[in-house]
C-alpha cells in the first residue's frame, strides 16, 4: 500500500451550460502546474441551474466521455461529483457520482442517499431536491491503490451515521463532492467535515462548488482537505481553481494508535444500508 497520495479538489462556479463547465475544467487541468493521482470533482459540475431535462441524452454521455478523457489523460482517478442518472422505467434521476481509475474504467458510483429538503435563508429560501431526485441506498467504500475510498455528496455529510458505516468498513479517505450553500456553509460546512474527520480518524476531501450561479444560488467555496486529527491543511476560499494536497498516510494508522475508538467502540451503526 502506498505511504503518500496526492489529491485535487477542483473548485467551480459551474453554470447552465454543459459545454462551457467541461471547457472550464479542461481548461483547468491543463494549467494546473502540480501533478496529483486523485480528482474531486464538486456536485453539479457539468450543469448548475435549471430544469434537469436541459441534460439531453447527448450532454450526458458527453460528461462520461470527458470523464474517462481526463482520467486517462492525466493518469488519475476520478471522483466525478454528481450526474443526474436516470434507472429504466423511473421518472426521477439519481444524483449519481461515478468513480472511475486512471484507465478511465468505472470502479464503482454513489448514489445521493440524503436529499436536500430544506428552507434556507437565501435568494432561493426553499430547496427541494426530492422533488426532482431519486435518494440512493448504498454506503460505498472501494479499494484503491492508497487505501479504502468512501464517497458521500453535499447534504449527506450531515449524517454522521453514513460516515460511520464507512468507518466499519475501515475507510481511510472520504470524498465530498458538494454545492454547499453560503448561508449554511458558512455557518456549518468547517465544524462538519473536521467532525467527521476527527470521529473517524480519516482523511476528508470535500470539493464545493463557489460563487452565484445561474439560478440565483449562491455557494460557498472553501474546499477543503483536512487530515485524520481535524486538522485543515487545505482551504480554496472563495476561488475557482484546483486545490492540490499531498497526504502522508501514515497518519491514519497513527491517530487510530494514539485514540483507538474503533476498539472502544460500544453502539454501532445497525448495516441497513449495505454496498
Amino acid at each position: 500500500m502506498k505511504t503518500t497520495l496526492t489529491v485535487a479538489a477542483l473548485q467551480m462556479t459551474s453554470v447552465n451550460d454543459v459545454d462551457i463547465n467541461l471547457a472550464t475544467i479542461e481548461k483547468m487541468l491543463g494549467e494546473g502546474e502540480a501533478s496529483f493521482e486523485l480528482l474531486i470533482l464538486p456536485e453539479m459540475f457539468s450543469f448548475f441551474g435549471g430544469q434537469l431535462d436541459a441534460l439531453s441524452d447527448t450532454d450526458l454521455a458527453k460528461v462520461k466521455t470527458a470523464i474517462v478523457r481526463w482520467a486517462r489523460a492525466y493518469n488519475v482517478w476520478i471522483v466525478a461529483g454528481s450526474i443526474p442518472h436516470y434507472a429504466e422505467g423511473d421518472s426521477r434521476p439519481y444524483s449519481r457520482c461515478w468513480i472511475v481509475d486512471s484507465h478511465g474504467s468505472d470502479v464503482d458510483y454513489y448514489d445521493k442517499i440524503h436529499l436536500f429538503d430544506a428552507d434556507v435563508a437565501d435568494q432561493s429560501k426553499q430547496y427541494r431536491e426530492s422533488d426532482s431526485y431519486r435518494a440512493g441506498d448504498r454506503c460505498v467504500v472501494v479499494p484503491t491503490p492508497w487505501g479504502r475510498l468512501g464517497v458521500m455528496i453535499c447534504y449527506d455529510l450531515r449524517f454522521p451515521e453514513l460516515t460511520r458505516l464507512m468507518f466499519q468498513q475501515q475507510v481511510d479517505i472520504i470524498a465530498i463532492p458538494s454545492a454547499f450553500t453560503a448561508v449554511t456553509g458558512q455557518a456549518h460546512w468547517q465544524p462538519l467535515l473536521q467532525a467527521r474527520a476527527i470521529e473517524n480518524s480519516c482523511f476528508i476531501v470535500a470539493a464545493n462548488q463557489t460563487g452565484c450561479h445561474d439560478d440565483k444560488r449562491e455557494t460557498w467555496g472553501h474546499s477543503m482537505v483536512i487530515n485524520p486529527w481535524g486538522e485543515i491543511v487545505a482551504d480554496g476560499v472563495e476561488n475557482s481553481g484546483l486545490i492540490v494536497q499531498t497526504l502522508d498516510l501514515t497518519a491514519i494508522k497513527n491517530c487510530r494508535q494514539r485514540m483507538p475508538t474503533g476498539q472502544h467502540q460500544r453502539i454501532f451503526v445497525s448495516d441497513k444500508i449495505t454496498k
